[in-house]
C-alpha cells in the first residue's frame, strides 16, 4: 500500500482450535515416526501462537492503535496437555524433530500446572 514490501508470514493467519486439534497427533506413535515433518509444522504453529499475542501487544504500543484481530495464548490446561503430548515426539529418530521439541517444552513449560510438570 505504501510502497514498502512487506512479506506475508505462512502462519500469520492460526486457528487456535484447529492448531490444538491437530496437535493430538503427537498422540499416535506411529504418525510420529511416519510424519515427522508434519510433527515439526504442527509444533512451528504451536510457537506461533504462543508468539502472537506478545506480538500484538507490542503492535499496538507502537502503533498507539488497536488491532482487529485478537490472538489468544494458550490457557495453562491446553499447554499441559499438548506438553505431555509433545513428551511422545521423544520417540522419533529424527533430529530436527528432536530440536524442535527441546525448544518447544522450553517455551511452553512456564504455561504449564507447576504441580503436573517436572522438568529436570
Amino acid at each position: 500500500e505504501d510502497g514498502q514490501y512487506q512479506p506475508k508470514n505462512l502462519y500469520d493467519n492460526l486457528e487456535k482450535a484447529a492448531v490444538l486439534q491437530d496437535a493430538r497427533l503427537f498422540h499416535d506413535n506411529i504418525a510420529v515416526r511416519e510424519n515427522p515433518v508434519k510433527c515439526c509444522q504442527i509444533l512451528c504453529q504451536l510457537l506461533r501462537l504462543q508468539d502472537l499475542p506478545k506480538q500484538q501487544l507490542g503492535n499496538k504500543a507502537s502503533e498507539g492503535g488497536s488491532n482487529n484481530i485478537q490472538y489468544q495464548a494458550l490457557t495453562t490446561a491446553e499447554a499441559t496437555d499438548i506438553f505431555f503430548g509433545c513428551t511422545k515426539l521423544f520417540v522419533s529418530s529424527d533430529a530436527s524433530l528432536r530440536r524442535l521439541v527441546y525448544l518447544f517444552i522450553k517455551e511452553v513449560y512456564v504455561l504449564c500446572d507447576p504441580n503436573d510438570v517436572i522438568i529436570v
